[in-house]
């Protein structure tokens, strides 16, 4: 498919992260509206794997209101630059969740009852994170 890399030999699928947004590339129009329309009516932010210092995703925990929840998840502390707040006395609905994101996001699933339905979907995950499970 047009736009995006080319797929080490052997791949059928014509292309890696053909939906994803590199670096340079421009964003779809149409996520401006989730800034505007979205990100304030928000309860929680999950932020994972991104350094949060280049847009769209670095201005994403500013567009959210004062009450929303901004958890980061990431193998390494990152976000201050975009106004998050981890420390004490200062961190009031900031959460760094740092480490391993597959390791993370199922210790989180299992503190939520949720790992039987993340289990559904084994098959469809990478083989480090499956394995996990």
């Amino acid at each position: 498919r047009p736009g995006g890399l080319p797929c080490p030999r052997g791949c059928e699928a014509g292309c890696l992260r053909p939906k994803a947004v590199l670096f340079g590339e421009p964003v779809d129009p149409a996520f401006k509206d989730v800034f505007r329309d979205e990100l304030p009516k928000a309860d929680l932010l999950i932020i994972m794997g991104t350094s949060v210092q280049v847009a769209p995703a670095g201005k994403a925990p500013a567009h959210v209101g004062p009450g929303c929840v901004r958890l980061v998840v990431n193998n390494c502390r990152v976000g201050e630059n975009a106004g998050l707040v981890f420390d004490s006395p200062d961190a009031r609905r900031d959460i760094l969740a740092e480490g391993d994101i597959d390791q993370v996001l199922v210790a989180l699933a299992g503190k939520l009852g949720w790992l039987s339905e993340l289990r559904a979907y084994k098959a469809q995950m990478a083989h480090a994170s499956a394995v996990l499970l």
